[in-house]
């Protein structure tokens, strides 16, 4: 899974739009909404610090996110 899956797919399992998950995540009212969904499209990076909120914020209220699973490792670098 990616950033882009693992946002879209929690935010579905919990019906929540873009920008309630950007506020859950602690993103500005006025950014929230252009900023989730540039990070579903892959259009932005995710900032480590907010990957981090993520997978809080998931485990908090019964989901498993790691951070393989929004930034997972190339086959080469998993080899080594």
């Amino acid at each position: 899974m990616n950033i882009q899956n693992a946002f879209k797919t929690y935010r579905k399992s919990r019906s929540l739009n873009q920008k309630e998950l950007g506020l859950k995540l602690g993103i500005d009212s006025d950014a929230a909404q252009s900023r989730i969904s540039h990070y579903e499209s892959g259009r932005r990076e995710i900032p480590i610090d907010l990957a981090y909120k993520f997978i809080d914020l998931a485990r908090n209220e019964g989901d498993s996110y790691n951070l393989e699973d929004i930034y997972p490792r190339h086959d080469a670098e998993s080899a080594a």
